[in-house]
């Protein structure tokens, strides 16, 4: 049930459950982390989360993706999570510190962002990074590499520790960073 079309709720931009489990090993997902999915959609980054005993957060503004996460965490019969609808660029976690946050932002045809270009969407997220995950904690986020993520990350001030490109067809190459705060 890893695979996104066998999840009990598909929807086509889910990120392939390798390339998400990938993702958080080099964000150090251990059992009881706290780790953040801003930009959950159906859930397919969460589950992974999940499956390595993490808890697992979730924000997305599409109320039916919410739902589909929602289906296919409990599917896997996992119940430590918490899904909200929000816009991303706020703090869903208050004073309590992240200790990773596993991301794969809004980028294609086929991603909703409601008006808001993905660009702008992920540098206003990236700026709020630091107040929400602990000192020693990890983010790992993908892009497509016309985003650019690692250069924003860049000219934040982080260092990024590991940085990655899976080419997904001739017209998508993805950029994974993970940066150590």
């Amino acid at each position: 049930m890893r695979d996104p079309g066998r999840k009990a709720f598909f929807h086509p931009s889910m990120m392939n459950s390798q390339l998400a489990r990938a993702m958080c090993n080099l964000a150090g997902v251990r059992p009881g982390s706290i780790v953040l999915d801003p930009f959950c959609g159906g859930g397919g980054i969460l589950c992974e989360i999940a499956a390595l005993g993490a808890r697992a957060i979730g924000i997305d503004l599409n109320w039916r993706l919410i739902n589909g996460a929602r289906t296919n965490l409990s599917a896997m019969f996992h119940s430590d999570f918490s899904l909200i609808q929000a816009d991303a660029s706020s703090s869903p976690v208050g004073k309590q510190r992240l200790d990773c946050i596993v991301t794969d932002p809004p980028y294609g045809r086929i991603s909703s962002t409601r008006g808001a270009k993905a660009v702008d969407l992920v540098r206003t997220f990236l700026e709020r990074v630091p107040d929400m995950i602990r000192i020693g904690g990890r983010l790992c986020i993908c892009g497509s590499s016309d985003m650019n993520v690692g250069e924003m990350i860049l000219e934040l001030g982080f260092a990024v520790t590991n940085r990655l490109e899976v080419r997904v067809h001739s017209g998508l190459t993805r950029e994974v960073s993970a940066v150590q705060f």
